[in-house]
């Protein structure tokens, strides 16, 4: 995945990041962008290594959640660094802060693509006195509960207490959450397929690869009005932070947008 060039980049200039969160990681590092493409190996493809020639400019999108933000992380961020992948120079020419209690969609009916392999885990929906007694295997569809029960694990382990979505018990509301949003995340149209990315080679040699879904859904979200409020923030979150697993990675990159009056 070419998000190994920005997230070496990174840990270089140890701007704080916790690389060491492999469980629910707080930030997504999508993979280098040319031509509004995301450059990373499918397998299948043909089997050219991916290259970025030289002065060529590629965009990436760094997300990541913080108490506190430092106006020199963004200066931290240009340079000229020499990587296991070349010698790059990186230089931020956007950014953006959004608080995450302004995070909403506001709409009932929402355009979801997946714009890289994304990996939702059937683990996500197994209930928490069940840890541990069955096999992690992805899906390779975007069930609702899967989409949900990932984004407010996601949600709860960067929110403060006042700001966490809660159903009982704060383990146990990705199942309860999931389940509900099964039952109103209606499905209008869909353009789904499975893919494998190819991850790359291990320390023996091998490569790694990880099979996940990309393509687009669009979603009439019913329900009470307070469920519909919490379903929105959290499709909101998914557009800086991605779904599911790996997202620090390049993976579970996803656009959310808003289908408005008969926008279809």
């Amino acid at each position: 995945m070419t998000s190994k060039v920005v997230k070496s980049f990174l840990t270089v200039k140890n701007l704080n990041l916790d690389w060491e969160d492999i469980n629910r990681r707080p930030y997504q590092i999508t993979p280098l962008i040319l031509n509004g493409n995301y450059m990373y190996a499918r397998k299948g493809e043909p089997g050219t290594p991916l290259t970025l020639r030289g002065g060529v400019t590629a965009h990436c999108r760094v997300s990541f959640a913080t108490k506190e933000v430092r106006p020199e992380f963004f200066t931290e961020m240009d340079g000229i660094l020499e990587t296991p992948y070349g010698e790059f120079q990186f230089g931020t020419y956007k950014f953006e802060v959004v608080e995450l209690d302004k995070l909403r969609l506001t709409h009932h009916r929402v355009l979801m693509r997946f714009r890289t392999t994304t990996l939702l885990t059937n683990l996500y929906m197994l209930p928490p006195m069940l840890k541990g007694k069955f096999r992690e295997v992805n899906r390779l569809v975007p069930q609702p509960s899967l989409l949900i029960s990932s984004l407010v694990s996601i949600w709860n382990s960067v929110a403060e207490p006042k700001e966490m979505i809660l159903l009982k018990e704060r383990e146990t509301t990705p199942y309860y959450l999931g389940r509900i949003a099964d039952l109103i995340m209606m499905e209008t149209g869909y353009n789904v397929r499975p893919e494998t990315a190819l991850i790359g080679k291990s320390d023996q040699g091998k490569m790694r690869e990880a099979r996940g879904f990309t393509g687009w859904v669009k979603y009439e979200i019913l329900g009470s009005p307070r469920t519909r409020e919490r379903i929105g923030r959290l499709l909101a979150l998914a557009n800086h932070l991605g779904v599911g697993r790996s997202r620090g990675l390049g993976f579970g990159v996803v656009e959310v947008k808003e289908l408005q009056g008969g926008e279809t």
